[in-house]
């Protein structure tokens, strides 16, 4: 779910959020519904994420999305050093979100304003919540390793040629 179109307020935010500021950014998309709708604002607070928490992260080319954290995967560089990378998705699609590096997971959404209340509520990930995104994260790993493993060794398609 991409976080207010206006480029100016989501650089502010990203700052914010790496100087350890909590901020509130305004909820645009319905991907994540019925958790988080359109329009709604969430508090994003800097700390460290558990799988199925919401967090807030930058993508690749800069947009700030707030998605379901599913855990992480290592990933070795060409130099050889080894990164962890965060599995993420959204809560109303099938398939997962492109990785990113640990680092640019900003925070976790701690609070939700709709668009009638008046404060924000707190957001409460409890066990149902947990146990789903590890069952997600061990799809995705499914997935993964069964690609490593294709490529390792070719399809059948591949060694009916040989």
């Amino acid at each position: 779910m991409r976080i207010s179109d206006e480029h100016l307020e989501r650089r502010r935010a990203v700052a914010d959020m790496l100087r350890g500021d909590r901020v509130v950014v305004q909820v645009n998309g319905n991907c994540m519904a019925p958790v988080l709708e359109h329009g709604w604002q969430v508090e994003v607070e800097p700390r460290r994420s558990r799988p199925g928490d919401i967090v807030a992260l930058v993508r690749k080319d800069g947009s700030l999305v707030v998605h379901r954290y599913l855990g992480t995967r290592p990933w070795r560089d060409r130099v050889g050093r080894w990164h962890r990378l965060a599995v993420t998705r959204p809560d109303d699609g099938e398939g997962f979100d492109a990785e990113v590096p640990l680092g640019d997971v900003l925070g976790v959404v701690n609070g939700v304003r709709t668009l009638d209340g008046e404060g924000f509520t707190p957001v409460h990930v409890g066990p149902a919540q947990r146990l789903y995104a590890l069952g997600w994260g061990a799809k995705y790993a499914v997935r993964t390793l069964g690609r490593r493993i294709r490529r390792s060794f070719g399809s059948s398609d591949d060694r009916a040629k040989r």
